[in-house]
């Protein structure tokens, strides 16, 4: 081979080098966008966070009614509600009927539910509570901390939208 047929390989491999790594660096853009584009819209998810609470507040014995939904890059599409009551209430059937609400809300992306139901003590010690957390991916045989969300579809139906 020639010395000339060397130099001719290694000049189209550095004109060819930069062309792939602007390729690579473009895709690398366009699913970053579209990905980014996937989560749900923070005002939006503000608003409907807002009328759960309200459907929540409307519940016998709830005095207070916190929801936080987040659907972002670290955490896909976990909805928080978290609700102070009246001492002697039923917390489990507050908690059944929080879940029901938090499972059928509007919100675009849920792949787990926490429900705190507590009766706030203005002592400071720790009132009576019922906690639940579902998740799309829950390993129930080994003793998670969770309940797979299959539980709230048999419970409700399917999620709208």
């Amino acid at each position: 081979m020639q010395p000339t047929d060397r130099r001719r390989r290694w000049r189209r491999a550095l004109i060819g080098l930069p062309l792939v790594v602007v390729g690579a660096g473009l895709t690398w853009v366009v699913l970053v966008v579209v990905e980014l584009s996937s989560y749900e819209d923070p005002a939006e998810a503000d608003r409907r966070a807002a009328v759960l609470e309200a459907e929540l507040l409307r519940l016998p014995g709830v005095v207070t009614a916190s929801v936080v939904h987040q659907d972002n890059w670290v955490v896909r599409g976990d909805l928080d509600a978290s609700l102070d009551v009246e001492p002697g209430s039923d917390l489990a059937e507050i908690a059944d009927e929080a879940e029901r609400l938090a499972w059928l809300s509007d919100f675009d992306v849920v792949e787990s539910v926490d429900v705190h139901v507590r009766v706030p003590d203005p002592t400071g010690v720790p009132g009576p509570t019922e906690s639940r957390s579902y998740a799309e991916e829950c390993a129930e045989s080994s003793g998670s901390w969770c309940t797979s969300v299959a539980v709230l579809e048999d419970r409700y139906g399917p999620r709208p939208g």
